[in-house]
């Protein structure tokens, strides 16, 4: 009987481990001058991400879901175009992401990067603060 329920007990926590994700969200905020095509153009290429991403001759990412912003309580920090990126794995989101969590890195996702980068806004230094980057976990 101990065996039986050792098992059930290990085949649950193995259940619950295979439905795990990590969620990838971002958030942008873009200059003032970048035109609505531009944004529209940002959002048809993170999607495509979904397809492009590979690794190991695989698409790895699980979906990308994506909003504009219409929250009433006014904490957006001025943040217009939210993304949500699932991945089955820690190890998948740190290829995503690559340095410095992975020394292997999508090159997909890093043209993105060098893509969206001049149309984010930029504080009066010059630096990036239109986005916003937050990971975390489910099961």
């Amino acid at each position: 009987m101990k065996k039986l329920i050792i098992g059930t007990a290990l085949m649950s926590l193995l259940s619950i481990t295979a439905n795990a994700s990590v969620k990838h969200f971002v958030a942008f905020k873009y200059k003032p001058s970048v035109s609505k095509q531009e944004k529209e153009s940002v959002i048809n290429h993170f999607l495509a991400l979904k397809k492009l991403a590979i690794r190991n001759s695989q698409q790895y990412i699980v979906s990308i879901e994506t909003g504009k912003a219409n929250s009433k309580e006014g904490a957006d920090q001025g943040m217009e175009q939210g993304f949500i990126v699932t991945f089955k794995t820690e190890s998948d989101r740190d290829y995503y992401v690559g340095k410095p969590f992975s020394n292997d890195f999508d090159p997909a996702h890093e043209e993105f990067k060098q893509f969206v980068g001049p149309l984010l806004a930029t504080d009066a230094n010059g630096n990036i603060n239109g986005v916003i980057v937050f990971d975390f976990s489910t099961n």
